[in-house]
């Protein structure tokens, strides 16, 4: 770029930044200027190419490390000039926020004179110095920001690691009150959540009373064929809590597989695009399925249709080649 035409690009930095100075000064709205920040990046950007045109022309070579450490100060310079054009936006403050304000103009002539190597070589130094105070003050601000932001997200982190200690303690105390207050003859499908608990020793006496239950592979048929929530909580105990499950399961879970697919294949055909985040509740079928098969069950027919579906579909496709069987 020319001279004549960073030289613009100075004079539109100046005059867009007169403009914000002058902006505390205008009428507003009752909401205030919504927005009024915006008259700040035409300026900005016009001294951000007016610096990097010097830069290019070598103004700053004579500096250690040349133009690399020109282009880190260029950086710094940009930072430091948003931030003096946003207290320019404040029309009463400190004096350390109207010093700030009025940075923005000593940076402009600043640059001017590195540019045309006004006052002769004294002058360009002085100049130069100052755009490296400048950059330093910008750099510094870039630090405090970030390690501000640091602390914050770092509290809000253990904030939300607090609310969750509370929230599973919360829980823990309600599932263990739940859990012994049921009845000795409660049903299974009632029994059969505590699974799941946050509480160790519920989740430890709830597989104990599971795994105790009278003819406990025809309480687990009946509630594979019911179709109900307790149909799932069956699935999921297949799947982990059962300790060996029976293929006398299979013609039971067989129907519940065969159900399933009819609920879930209009959300996973119409949802195909983000049908990766059910991934978790459509595992359990086959993780249990699988445990099955072990056993001696053959759920082949029935496992066939769920792959058919599955392949087609971005985001499952490695699940339905987990469950894919022999033909």
């Amino acid at each position: 770029m020319s001279t004549l035409g960073l030289d613009i690009c100075l004079v539109l930095a100046l005059a867009g930044m007169l403009f914000v100075s002058c902006t505390p000064l205008l009428s507003w709205g009752p909401e205030g200027g919504v927005g009024v920040w915006l008259v700040a990046i035409p300026p900005l950007i016009f001294f951000f190419f007016a610096l990097l045109g010097v830069l290019i022309r070598g103004r700053f070579d004579w500096i250690p490390g040349g133009k690399a450490t020109g282009l880190v100060m260029l950086i710094g310079l940009t930072i430091a000039l948003g931030a003096g054009m946003l207290a320019a936006f404040e029309n009463s403050g400190p004096f350390t926020n109207r010093l700030l304000a009025l940075s923005p103009y000593v940076m402009i002539a600043c640059c001017a004179i590195v540019l045309h190597g006004w006052a002769a070589r004294t002058g360009a130094v002085a100049a130069t110095a100052m755009l490296g105070a400048g950059s330093l003050f910008g750099w510094g601000l870039a630090v405090q920001g970030a390690l501000n932001r640091a602390a914050i997200e770092s509290q809000q982190a253990d904030l939300r690691a607090e609310q969750a200690i509370a929230v599973s303690s919360e829980n823990s105390a309600r599932d263990l009150a739940e859990f012994h207050s049921m009845p000795v003859d409660a049903p299974l499908s009632r029994v059969l959540p505590f699974q799941f608990s946050s509480n160790d020793a519920v989740q430890r006496e709830c597989l104990d009373r599971i795994a105790h239950w009278p003819d406990l592979d025809g309480e687990l048929i009946q509630l594979l064929d019911k179709g109900s929530d307790g149909a799932d909580w069956a699935a999921r105990y297949i799947a982990g809590g059962l300790d060996s499950p029976s293929a006398r399961l299979a013609p039971a879970f067989g129907r519940y597989l065969d159900r399933g697919l009819e609920r879930w294949r209009t959300d996973l055909i119409y949802g195909k695009d983000y049908a990766a985040k059910w991934e978790p509740d459509l595992q359990p079928y086959f993780r249990a399925a699988r445990r099955i098969q072990e056993a001696g069950g053959d759920l082949r027919p029935h496992l066939k249709p769920w792959y058919d579906l599955l392949i087609q579909i971005p985001g499952l496709r490695a699940m339905a080649r987990d469950i894919r069987q022999p033909q």
